[in-house]
């Protein structure tokens, strides 16, 4: 079994696989507020300028998928940070 760091690493490990925004009124009218734009748009574009916002989707998506992954590390940095500072600070005296 690899170790935690070399399963993130080679991708074994992905806690993106397993997030699922959360089931709320409010993801919902967001998820359903963005369908009905794209099908309105859609509808009456071109061929050519419905590539084009493909291309355009693509882009993006790959553009939050960097800002998603810096996230990530900074929030994993993060952690180790505060682990760090938890495991040096000195005991607490016993209270009596």
């Amino acid at each position: 079994m690899p170790t935690l760091i070399d399963a993130i690493y080679e991708g074994i490990l992905c806690p993106v696989d397993h997030i699922d925004p959360p089931d709320t009124p409010e993801t919902r009218q967001a998820e359903r507020c963005s369908q009905e734009a794209y099908c309105t748009l859609a509808e009456q574009l071109t061929d050519e300028q419905a590539q084009l916002l493909e291309a355009l989707l693509d882009c993006r998506s790959g553009y939050e998928a960097l800002v998603h992954r810096q996230a990530f590390a900074e929030g994993f940095r993060l952690g180790c940070r505060l682990i760090g500072e938890v495991c040096r600070q000195e005991p607490a005296p016993a209270a009596r």
